[in-house]
């Protein structure tokens, strides 16, 4: 597995994108639903993924794999949906319009799953008073495969169940 990105990543209204390099809008909130798993909305070339902290810093790690990844046993909440990507580059999206370009994907424009795993997700009542505090922790993985229906992996903190009741 090869990290591409790690470290902060700023969000605000608990929300980022994930775009490939032909997409600069993304999906809305009703994708959320049409996804199965809550906290990630779908539309070819762009992926809309929560988080629990509404506005601050969230440790956010994005890592490629050739194939599916081993499951990290240590996260509280991790779903998993397919991602179609019409280009070879990505690129993350704050929702201030700040992009951090990612490494081409390892196997090019295609289908590919996404694996989020959410840490601390339920540890946020009241938020961090400091905007650079953090608190909760997440693993994107990605990686080429065929196309399979969404599911909920692991949901222990109350955070994802609320989503999955909203969508």
């Amino acid at each position: 597995m090869q990290t591409v990105f790690a470290g902060p990543f700023h969000v605000h209204y608990g929300q980022y994108s994930l775009f490939d390099g032909d997409h600069d809008a993304g999906p809305e909130w009703e994708s959320l639903e049409a996804g199965g798993v809550g906290v990630i909305g779908i539309e070819a070339g762009s992926a809309l993924l929560l988080t629990k902290r509404h506005t601050g810093d969230v440790a956010l790690t994005v890592a490629y794999a050739e194939a599916e990844p081993a499951l990290d046993e240590s996260y509280d909440d991790v779903v998993e949906i397919d991602f179609v990507a019409e280009a070879q580059s990505l690129r993350l999206t704050t929702w201030h319009e700040e992009e951090f370009e990612l490494p081409d994907l390892p196997a090019g424009p295609g289908n590919y799953r996404l694996r989020y795993h959410g840490r601390q997700t339920g540890d946020l009542a009241p938020e961090p008073a400091g905007m650079d505090e953090i608190v909760d922790e997440y693993l994107l993985q990605i990686w080429p495969a065929m196309p399979s229906p969404s599911r909920v992996v692991r949901s222990t903190s109350g955070w994802l169940d609320r989503w999955l009741t909203v969508s």
